[in-house]
């Protein structure tokens, strides 16, 4: 994977990313070049982004942040910052030599965004990003149970906006799972006002009147956040799964449309080798019929097929797209690194062809730390095991020279600020039928 320039050096002189610098590559599917998007297939740009809520980002969570980037004041400026700069994300195939399509040098905002642990939607969100042309949907969490970090009070839920001058909203359900974790999935049936069934005026229409429309589905959730209760998650899976298939049908049964474009973003705490991952590849979106069978893919399953040099995603014939091609990570924190966050699609209807950059994560951990953080957290760790009755030896303590302090740093930073990163992909949408 590239580590994406930048011009701060951090810890050990390594470069810093930085959201501003991130690139859209092509996929490309031939060796003849870069994947082109003729101009009578419609497109459509999709992010997937965990902001990490005002209440979440406790210093007890996140030891090695430093305050100021922690304080919800700046840090909501710095996520507005980050989803602003999708628009300004080059794309790595504008100086091809082949004709110009619709990849110019960079790209407008994503015509839609899926929010996760979204607070603050009144109070800040909805309003600027209205400021930016988007209209949104947004269902807090019930507030039933005790949860470990949120308490029994919760403040965050799922948001889904959309370019307004794009699309009209036609539906929307909100799914409160049926257990113990207050966790909610939101979903919205969009009409594209410039598809090739519009009427031409703004997607105006008798409400009485059931004709065929260029629908768009999108999805969004956040599974629980213990990744070995797998029950537990599939649990909160089986009844998206339910919700899609019930909305698939009702648009097929109301509005005459058999291949419904589908979306499904989220955070799925959960890695590529997962059941959960196999699951949302071989079964959400089946239906009883297989031969009407339509799998979901992820976005990113061949982004490991990634060529910087070339500026391009060439899927290399043998090299089958799958969870051994997803990013090594999506979330960079002093606990973990890997990729538990997707942009899943039905092939039958989209096409990806750019995928925004994921920075490598020497690049995401170049920023340090409070000074002596390392020390007082193995500190806290040493007090928690003797008040549990622990000896030291059983305490797993970080590494205190400076090549393990480098290991302990991550996200959020100065220009991070979640410790999830935004995926983008761009898709081209068959015509429905």
């Amino acid at each position: 994977m590239a580590t994406t320039a930048a011009a701060v050096v951090g810890v050990g002189g390594v470069a810093k990313a930085s959201p501003a610098t991130r690139r859209l590559f092509p996929i490309v599917r031939s060796r003849e070049g870069a994947s082109e998007l003729p101009a009578a297939v419609p497109t459509i740009s999709i992010a997937q982004f965990n902001i990490l809520g005002s209440n979440l980002a406790s210093p007890a969570h996140f030891p090695y942040v430093k305050p100021e980037h922690l304080a919800w004041k700046r840090r909501k400026h710095t996520l507005l910052n980050e989803i602003k700069q999708l628009g300004t994300a080059t794309r790595a195939d504008s100086s091809s030599s082949s004709a110009p399509s619709a990849s110019a040098s960079s790209m407008s905002l994503a015509d839609v965004l899926c929010f996760q642990e979204l607070t603050d939607y009144w109070a800040f969100f909805q309003r600027e990003l209205a400021q930016l042309g988007y209209a949104s949907v947004y269902v807090k969490r019930p507030s039933l149970h005790g949860t470990s970090w949120s308490g029994v009070e919760k403040k965050d839920g799922c948001g889904i906006f959309f370019k307004d001058d794009r699309f009209k909203l036609v539906m929307e359900r909100s799914i409160n799972f049926k257990d113990q974790h207050d966790r909610v999935a939101l979903m919205v049936l969009l009409e594209d006002r410039n598809g090739a069934s519009s009427t031409g005026t703004g997607g105006k229409r008798d409400e009485g009147e059931k004709r065929k429309r260029d629908l768009v589905l999108v999805t969004t959730t956040h599974l629980y956040w213990d990744s070995a209760k797998i029950d537990d998650q599939m649990k909160e899976l089986r009844e998206v799964g339910e919700g899609i298939e019930e909305m698939r049908s009702l648009v097929e049964r109301e509005y005459k449309q058999s291949e419904l474009p589908i979306f499904f973003c989220g955070d799925f705490n959960n890695s590529p080798q997962s059941p959960i991952y196999r699951y949302m590849r071989d079964e959400i979106g089946v239906r009883a019929d297989p031969r009407s069978s339509t799998r979901m893919r992820s976005a990113y399953d061949v982004y490991g097929s990634l060529q910087p040099d070339q500026g391009r995603i060439l899927p290399a014939e043998g090299n089958a797209a799958g969870p051994q091609q997803e990013p090594t990570h999506t979330t960079v924190t002093s606990r973990r690194c890997w990729t538990i966050d997707y942009i899943w699609y039905n092939p039958a209807s989209l096409r990806p062809t750019h995928l925004l950059e994921v920075p490598e994560e020497e690049a995401l951990r170049a920023e340090a730390g409070p000074e002596g953080w390392v020390e007082r957290e193995n500190e806290r760790r040493l007090s928690e095991a003797r008040v549990r009755g622990k000896s030291e030896a059983e305490v797993e303590l970080l590494r205190t020279d400076a090549e393990g302090a480098r290991k302990y740093n991550g996200l959020p930073n100065t220009d991070f600020g979640s410790d999830h990163l935004p995926l983008m992909a761009v898709f081209e949408i068959a015509p429905n039928q």
